[in-house]
């Protein structure tokens, strides 16, 4: 101490009196032992990114910085491709954590950094992440649509410069053959029966990106139409009721779109399942008429 005040006063601070001296050499020797104590204690940040990001999207990177054993304050930065990123900070136990969003609107490869700083000493952690274009596919079904016609199924990928992306049309989970008009597109075309009315249509689009493949899917339900016919099962040709009870004449048809319903006896018109209370009277032959707007059928 009487060295580092013999230094002060031949320094150009004879004018002072000793003690605004010893006073000024206290500070810098709190400062300098301020930056002793900081100094060294930082550790190497570790930061978490994921490993791919779509265009346009965001997610998470978390950078951790262990065994912080200082009061002080840490300042954390980050930035993807040298794009400043908000981030959030708070220490945990003695770990302190910020975590920021990260998001591109231009595919390619970047560099994630997280920047460390604590007194005059900083350190930095880096991660790659590769930002890829991979637009949702669209899947069209021709409108003539009807039971017999062509049913033409059509997937397509907007214009964008993919490579190795995979296409494939499933109807009722069975896969179809397609016509490949160009890497972006696939069209098929099978009869359309009443079978597939109300199947699901999938179009499955597949690409490799680095070590993954993604997938992105779009479905669509069929909607066949048909003239109405009577099952067995809705329509029993045969049944018997009870007299005296409530019961139903049913006859019910099958189409699409549904059909309606009518059934007649000795001049009395009765819907495809009405309740009655049943007499005598009500035995006999009905004869039921469905239809709809391709077509009529009698049972």
């Amino acid at each position: 101490t009487a060295e580092g005040l013999f230094l002060l006063r031949g320094g150009g601070l004879q004018d002072h009196s000793d003690m605004e001296a010893e006073r000024l050499l206290r500070h810098l020797l709190q400062l300098a032992c301020l930056g002793a104590v900081t100094s060294g204690l930082l550790q190497e940040p570790k930061l978490s990114v994921p490993s791919y990001l779509e265009e346009g999207t965001g997610d998470v990177a978390v950078c951790r910085v262990p065994d912080v054993n200082t009061p002080e304050s840490l300042l954390i930065e980050m930035d993807i491709g040298g794009q400043k990123l908000d981030t959030t900070q708070h220490r945990n136990v003695n770990t302190e954590v910020a975590e920021a969003t990260i998001s591109h609107r231009k595919a390619g490869d970047y560099t994630v950094t997280c920047s460390v700083t604590l007194g005059d000493e900083t350190k930095t952690a880096r991660a790659k992440i590769l930002v890829y274009r991979f637009p949702a596919p669209d899947l069209s079904i021709l409108e003539e649509d009807d039971e017999g016609g062509p049913l033409v199924i059509t997937c397509t990928l907007p214009p964008a410069d993919l490579k190795n992306v995979s296409i494939n049309i499933t109807v009722k989970d069975a896969a179809l053959t397609c016509e490949r008009t160009d890497h972006l597109q696939h069209t098929c075309s099978i009869p359309a029966t009443k079978e597939h009315n109300g199947k699901q249509v999938t179009c499955d689009v597949t690409m490799p990106v680095g070590d993954t493949v993604i997938t992105k899917t779009v479905t669509e339900t069929l909607n066949i139409e048909y003239p109405p016919e009577f099952p067995d099962e809705l329509c029993p040709i045969n049944q018997t009721l009870s007299e005296g009870a409530l019961s139903v004449v049913l006859c019910r048809a099958d189409g699409n779109p549904p059909p309606t319903v009518n059934c007649e006896k000795d001049g009395n018109l009765y819907e495809g399942a009405t309740l009655l209370l049943v007499t005598f009277n009500h035995s006999g032959e009905y004869r039921c008429r469905a239809y709809n707007k391709h077509d009529q059928a009698v049972n």
